[in-house]
């Protein structure tokens, strides 16, 4: 048995302004009023003296921070997993700096993504080449004794149609990773598993020897619905907590109540669970934390795990 912790995905909650970064650093201090919370996910900060707050708040309160490289490499149109050698190596390059921006901001996890899919014709050279950045990146990882990466598994072919999909797959290229790679661990999303049409279940078993988070994230996985896909979509409200979506607090904490019955894996101090939801232009944004936190909690009672309100 092992302890879950809560995180909050401040990336996605308060994704209209984080590009403000002395904004979006204000948010987080006003945060810390929030006791439920005892991990951190948020984007990297490319503002120096904004890092060291990052850094000072991260220590002040105990958070465990979790820096998602993903959204910064997609945005300069950069693939760890491109077959155009100088692409990669830009990619590899940039993901180094992104890396030792986190690394000063207090991370445990950098996140980072795959690579979209072009194809069957170009998929096993795709996770060749993804499997020497990411060892690459490795190398300039392990300089820093307390950060580790990460990797969430995403949809093939539902929705964000990235390289690593199925997860049965995953595991099985992430396992011969692993034997170069030691702090290299999952980030484990129910929307993605459910888009690929896998049993939430045995995928949360599967991944289980490498898993250090997890998303919770509601989907639509029904084709011919116009909002199919991962949108990163609401959650319910009490009393019924229903959405179009497949997720509940039930089904949420039949999932939390799996991982806290595996025991703590190496190099994994604790294990956090987000809700993942984003924000829009013009949302509240405080009402939305408020939305994902009252579900979060909700999926620990169903689970019948303990939490600080």
């Amino acid at each position: 048995m092992q302890k879950l912790y809560p995180s909050f995905h401040s990336l996605e909650v308060f994704m209209p302004v984080v590009k403000n970064e002395p904004f979006y650093y204000s948010l987080l201090e006003d945060m810390q009023s929030i006791p439920f919370y005892k991990g951190l996910e948020t984007s990297v900060f490319f503002q120096p003296e904004i890092r060291k707050k990052v850094y000072q708040l991260v220590v002040r309160n105990g958070y465990q921070l979790t820096v998602w490289l993903t959204p910064s490499i997609n945005e300069h149109n950069l693939n760890l997993a491109s077959l155009d050698t100088d692409v990669r190596k830009r990619s590899v390059s940039f993901a180094r700096k992104l890396i030792n921006f986190a690394a000063e901001m207090g991370a445990t996890h950098c996140s980072v993504p795959s690579g979209p899919y072009l194809g069957q014709d170009t998929l096993e050279e795709s996770k060749k080449v993804l499997f020497d950045s990411y060892v690459a990146l490795y190398e300039n990882v392990k300089q820093f004794e307390t950060v580790d990466l990460t990797l969430e598994p995403m949809d093939r072919f539902a929705s964000k149609k990235m390289i690593l999909g199925p997860i049965a797959e995953v595991i099985q290229w992430f396992t011969e990773l692993r034997k170069t790679c030691s702090k290299f661990f999952i980030h484990w999303d129910s929307s993605h598993e459910t888009l690929g049409n896998i049993d939430l279940h045995k995928s949360l078993e599967l991944a289980k020897p490498y898993l250090a988070q997890i998303h919770l994230c509601n989907c639509i996985n029904n084709p011919s619905h116009p909002c199919f896909g991962d949108w990163h979509m609401d959650v319910g409200h009490a009393p019924d907590w229903k959405t179009w979506g497949y997720l509940n607090p039930t089904i949420g904490g039949s999932l939390l109540q799996q991982i806290a019955s595996y025991e703590k894996i190496s190099g994994v101090d604790r294990t956090f669970c987000s809700v993942e939801v984003r924000s829009h232009m013009g949302d509240d944004l405080w009402g939305k934390e408020k939305q994902v936190r009252d579900f979060l909690q909700e999926c620990f009672r169903c689970a019948g795990l303990a939490f600080d309100s």
